[in-house]
C-alpha cells in the first residue's frame, strides 16, 4: 500500500476522517471564538469603568508584579 493512499478518501484511507475532523475544528473555533471576545471585553470594561462595584472582578484577575489598576 502507498503511503499516499493512506489519506484518499474511501474504505482504505484516512482522508474522510481529516476532513471530519478539520470541519470540527473549525466549527469549534468559529463558536468559541465570538464568546471569549465577549466575555474579555466585559472584564476589560469592568476593569476599566469607575464604577466602585468592579473592584470583586480586579480581584479574580492577577496583575503582573502586585499592581492592580482602581476601578
Amino acid at each position: 500500500m502507498n503511503e499516499l493512499t493512506l489519506l484518499g478518501f474511501g474504505p482504505e484511507g484516512w482522508g474522510d476522517e481529516l476532513l471530519s475532523g478539520l470541519l470540527v475544528t473549525v466549527q469549534l473555533a468559529v463558536t468559541t471564538l465570538p464568546l471569549g471576545l465577549l466575555i474579555g471585553f466585559a472584564v476589560a470594561g469592568a476593569s476599566l469603568s469607575a464604577n466602585p462595584g468592579c473592584a470583586a472582578s480586579d480581584a479574580a484577575i492577577p496583575r503582573r508584579h502586585g499592581v492592580s489598576p482602581s476601578c
